[in-house]
Parts: C-alpha cells; sequence; structure tokens
C-alpha cells in the first residue's frame, strides 16, 4: 500500500480589507470581458452621439447613450464599489488565517472554524499578480495572497501542488 504524501506547505496569514478588495476585483476582472465591454461602451457612445439629433434615429441614439451609461456604471461598480462594500466588516479580516496543504487535502483553520476541504472541491485556480483564487463554484473562492509565502521555493511548492491537484488554471496578470 503507497504511503500518503507526508510534503505539505504551511501559511499562516492575517487577511487584509485590502486583499479582498484586490481578490474581488481580480475575480470581476476574470468575470468580465473588459475588452468588448469598453468597445461596446464606445460604439454605443458613438452611435448615440451621431445620430442624436436625427428625427429618425432619435430614440435608438437616446436608447445607446442610456445603455452605454447603465454599463459604464456597471463597470465602475464592480470595480470600485462593489468590492469596497463587499469588504466592510468582513470576519475573515479579524484573525489569523492558518492553511496546511497536502497532496491530500487542505487544512483550513480560523479563529471561526477548523475544516479539512478536499482537492476536488475546487474547480479551477486564477492566478492574478497579487492572489491565488480557488474556485470552489462559479461565485466562492479561496483567497491565497502571495505575499504570504515565505520563500521562492514555497511558492513554486505551491503552484506544483495546485498543478496536480486542480485542472484548469488561468492565469492573469501574472
Amino acid at each position: 500500500m503507497p504511503e500518503p504524501d507526508t510534503t505539505s506547505i504551511s501559511l499562516s496569514f492575517l487577511y487584509t480589507k485590502n486583499d479582498y478588495v484586490r481578490a474581488l476585483r481580480a475575480y470581476n476582472t476574470s468575470r468580465l470581458n473588459l475588452p468588448l465591454d469598453i468597445l461596446s461602451l464606445v460604439v454605443l457612445i458613438g452611435f448615440g452621439a451621431i445620430y442624436w439629433q436625427s428625427p429618425s434615429l432619435h430614440r435608438l441614439a437616446v436608447c445607446a447613450v442610456a445603455l452605454s451609461v447603465v454599463l459604464a456604471l456597471r463597470l465602475v461598480a464592480a470595480f470600485t464599489v462593489i468590492p469596497a462594500l463587499a469588504g466592510r466588516g468582513e470576519s475573515k479580516f479579524f484573525g489569523i488565517t492558518s492553511l496546511v496543504l497536502t497532496s491530500e487535502d487542505i487544512h483550513i483553520r480560523t479563529s471561526q472554524f477548523d475544516s479539512r476541504i478536499k482537492w476536488s472541491i475546487y474547480s479551477r485556480v486564477l492566478i492574478s499578480r497579487h492572489f491565488y483564487l480557488l474556485y470552489s463554484c462559479s461565485r466562492q473562492f479561496t483567497v491565497v495572497p502571495k505575499r504570504v509565502f515565505k520563500s521562492v521555493d514555497q511558492q513554486i511548492a505551491f503552484e506544483s501542488l495546485l498543478a496536480e491537484q486542480i485542472p484548469k488554471i488561468d492565469r492573469r496578470g501574472t
């Protein structure tokens, strides 16, 4: 019988509000198609500006401008308002989070819970400039800040473990 892997990666850190806000921005960046959204915004504004004075297309121009305003507000909210509001009062900012990662599972410990999670719960990983976001479903993820690694070797070992355990890895802005 093969012996279980005894190699583990231990991390201990305190989430900050800035961590949470940045992680939500990375999440929103991964969910939205920014180039297409910005192009749509420009096209809608351009159409509205060009045909605003046209008697036959004025209503359509007004709709295009209104839609561009809604799209612009959505983008502003996704990157400024929602992350800032979501970070308020989050209990995860008030205590130390400890992670022990092995090839078997992830042991997550905070002042509020102590749990072992199988790797199979995670379907994908988003690696951003500052974080690893381990997705358990489309809107739930575990955030591991890159700043918490004690060494480059430990971070490389973590990435190797991710590659072994999680089928889809998306690298953005790394």
